[in-house]
């Protein structure tokens, strides 16, 4: 299970392991590594244990710096492993909704789910979208939430993500934290970027792919048929958690947010995310003549006009 930090991937395993009736000692059969990224000589014996056995579900791996956990996976454990991705929850997870049918995005799903999902409040919503998904901000108050973010920034993306990633000049990874949540929902810029955090170009994009790879922000390709298109199109930059997003842009309150220049922004970063926890990654899900879509961003020439598929 890889995703962010405190998005709750231990306390997941933990409970499951409770519900299972199962205990982590060595003689039994289940055995949960946490962070395992910072262990990666245990890769190659976790592989040989595998390959000993025929027993299924023997290791529980969880991990937040993901490149450096999925080479290693890529490396040593290939065909033996299953990878689930964590995020921090949606606003259906907190409000507690939970819909009998799979959405698959077809109008009798859509109007089923209709009947059981509340009416949208559009201070609600802005609250969330202030608030974020990560499980302990949900219950903090203004004050609390602002140091949580700090906290986590601090000991976390200028900590750990800066030093797996190479990165050196806190000074300046800082100012591009706060630019790619300034230009969040928009086309990536990384003349902007650079410019901004006093940075070159080249630079700009392996920070971005380090803040990719560690589950922080994610990259949406532009749609398009041809499938060489959309890799060399320039796409557009979200945060995974909108919390985050909103701390780092200096939204203070969710009525600054709610009532100032970036609402739609804010609003467009919901609804993406949105689509992304129930697609679980933006895999396909646009159907037609019994095949698999895509899921992108268009726009019409000139770039007036911007929608999302």
């Amino acid at each position: 299970m890889k995703g962010v930090r405190q998005a709750g991937k231990t306390w997941i395993l933990q409970n499951l392991m409770l519900a299972s009736g199962q205990k982590i000692l060595l003689e039994k059969t289940l055995i949960i590594f946490d962070e395992i990224q910072k262990a990666p000589e245990l890769f190659e014996q976790i592989k040989i244990m595998c390959d000993e056995t025929e027993e299924r579900g023997l290791f529980w791996l969880t991990g937040s710096w993901q490149y450096k956990m999925m080479k290693n996976i890529r490396d040593t454990l290939a065909g033996r492993i299953g990878i689930l991705e964590l995020y921090s929850l949606s606003k259906n997870e907190v409000d507690g909704k939970i819909f009998t049918n799979k959405l698959d995005f077809s109008l009798p799903c859509l109007l089923e789910r209709q009947k059981a999902a509340k009416k949208n409040d559009i201070v609600d919503v802005f609250e969330h979208i202030w608030r974020g998904g990560m499980p302990d901000a949900l219950s903090a108050d203004g004050e609390q939430r602002q140091e949580y973010f700090n906290s986590y920034i601090e000991t976390y993306l200028m900590r750990d993500v800066a030093e797996e990633g190479g990165i050196t000049d806190s000074v300046r990874f800082r100012k591009f934290l706060n630019a790619c949540a300034a230009l969040t929902a928009e086309q990536v810029n990384y003349k902007t970027l650079a410019e901004t955090a006093e940075i070159s170009q080249p630079t700009a994009k392996e920070w971005l792919r380090i803040l990719q790879g560690s589950g922080i922000v994610y990259l949406l390709p532009p749609f398009a048929n041809n499938e060489l298109k959309r890799l060399t199109k320039t796409p557009k930059l979200y945060f995974c958690d909108t919390g985050l997003c909103a701390y780092l842009s200096m939204w203070l309150t969710r009525d600054t947010l709610m009532n100032g220049a970036a609402n739609a922004c804010g609003f467009q970063l919901y609804f993406s995310v949105l689509l992304w926890y129930n697609t679980k990654g933006f895999k396909a899900f646009i159907k037609g003549r019994g095949q698999r879509g895509a899921s992108g961003f268009f726009t019409k020439k000139g770039r007036a006009e911007m929608r999302r598929l």
